[in-house]
């Protein structure tokens, strides 16, 4: 063996140390533009929901018992379960006051047109060739976008919109500054 020392560009570097994990960005603690959306009212989920539940399953040949949970389907449209056509009536009612956000959108499809047809117009994209429980199939997927007309989105979303701003006026009028 050689006795000089060996030189220090010859030594193996020393292991690095372990590096510690990224710290995250810091969350803002305000809501960006992006992160800010309006929920859709639960009446509103629910009128729609139940709406399918009455009118779109039975048409589409679905069968539900409502007390097992069970659903059977069927090649034959039903008739509407009255209990859940109640149901949907009372829920309506209560939704009337409130704004339509989710119908909005069904507006929009509505004004999209393809080869001079709206989106909501499910029956006339169909082969003509379908059978017959297809095409009720797709009746009532369309009879389900085009329950609310255009005048009732737009006129109880407004009304909704007046009565906010009522308060508002009401509440800013009272305050003495």
């Amino acid at each position: 063996p050689d006795p000089r020392p060996i030189p220090r560009s010859r030594l193996p570097a020393p292991p690095a140390p372990p590096r510690a994990p990224p710290t995250p960005p810091p969350r803002p603690t305000h809501p960006t533009p992006r992160s800010v959306s309006r929920p859709t009212p639960a009446p509103q989920v629910s009128e729609s929901l139940i709406y399918k539940a009455a009118y779109v399953a039975p048409a589409q040949g679905v069968v539900m018992d409502l007390e097992t949970g069970q659903t059977e389907q069927t090649r034959e449209p039903k008739e509407a379960d009255p209990d859940l056509a109640k149901l949907h009536r009372v829920i309506k009612a209560v939704e009337i006051p409130l704004p339509k956000t989710r119908d909005a959108v069904y507006l929009l499809k509505k004004k999209m047109t393809i080869n001079g047809r709206n989106l909501t117009q499910t029956t006339r994209f169909m082969d003509p060739a379908a059978d017959d429980f297809d095409q009720s199939v797709s009746a009532a997927d369309e009879a389900y976008q085009n329950r609310h007309s255009v005048a009732y989105t737009i006129g109880t979303s407004l009304a909704f919109e007046l009565i906010v701003l009522s308060l508002a006026c009401f509440s800013f009028v009272r305050k003495d500054y």
